[in-house]
């Protein structure tokens, strides 16, 4: 992932997938205070055209959700993705970016394991539908414990479910609205219900990791069982598409702020 966030001429970059100037970190920080106080004060006089949250280990508090309120209603955007049973901490995040708290921890269901939901058929959305491929009808995967990610029982006026928080095999006493992926175009906001974005290789055959890139950071797809075999239905094997939709959310981001008038001008 980081070869495809950092110019490698392969996924974003002159020669890219996405053909764009360069594309680069302004900062890292795994303190929620600290990236609030950069959000409102900017860094080295400079705003990030794109926030990538991934809260496993900075779960959200009041301060880091006003200052990503801040940011979005003046132009920036923010691909987030949750860290384990942390309900209430994401809440608050939405009342602060929404108004709402529909946040909860996804039932326990069938299988517990590397839990896979699978793409709306929305092939007229980029993200699902975007530069790095169509992932309709594909899966996004789990890559732990299924039960302490957070999904939504209603989303925000306007918002987009890419993938319902139900599946056939384990997750079927949840209901089909409930969300564990979708997106905000208003606020420029993408939400992931696990931090799996964290969590990749280049190899195919760990569950653990379920995003897929190459060495030079281009996704790729594999094949994969959803859950652990321990009663119930027996998961399917499916086609895993975490990678695809985390770089097809990227770049739909990209060109918002690029074209729409984002925080930073260009």
């Amino acid at each position: 992932r980081v070869a495809a966030l950092t110019n490698s001429n392969k996924s974003f970059g002159p020669d890219g997938i996405v053909k764009i100037k360069e594309f680069t970190s302004l900062w890292v920080t795994t303190d929620v205070n600290d990236a609030a106080t950069k959000l409102n004060n900017g860094y080295n006089g400079q705003y990030p055209d794109i926030v990538l949250y991934f809260a496993y280990g900075a779960s959200p508090n009041d301060n880091i959700s006003k200052a990503l309120a801040s940011y979005i209603n003046r132009g920036g955007a923010i691909i987030y993705g949750s860290s384990d049973n942390t309900a209430s901490a994401v809440n608050v995040l939405m009342n602060g970016i929404f108004g709402i708290s529909p946040a909860q921890n996804q039932i326990s269901g069938t299988y517990s394991n590397a839990d896979g939901y699978q793409v709306n058929n929305y092939t007229d959305n980029k993200v699902i539908n975007g530069p790095f491929g169509n992932t309709a009808g594909l899966y996004w995967v789990e890559d732990s414990s299924s039960s302490n990610s957070i999904v939504m029982s209603s989303l925000p006026d306007g918002s987009v479910q890419i993938c319902p928080a139900s599946n056939t095999w384990s997750k079927m006493k949840q209901s089909p609205t409930t969300s564990i992926v979708w997106m905000n175009d208003a606020k420029n906001f993408i939400y992931f219900g696990d931090s799996v974005a964290t969590s990749s290789n280049t190899t195919a055959g760990d569950v653990w990791y379920p995003a897929r890139y190459t060495s030079d950071g281009v996704p790729f797809y594999f094949i994969q069982q959803y859950g652990t075999q321990n009663g119930g239905a027996t998961p399917p094997w499916g086609t895993n598409a975490n990678s695809f939709l985390e770089l097809n959310s990227v770049a739909y981001l990209i060109k918002k702020v690029a074209t729409e008038g984002g925080i930073n001008p260009h």
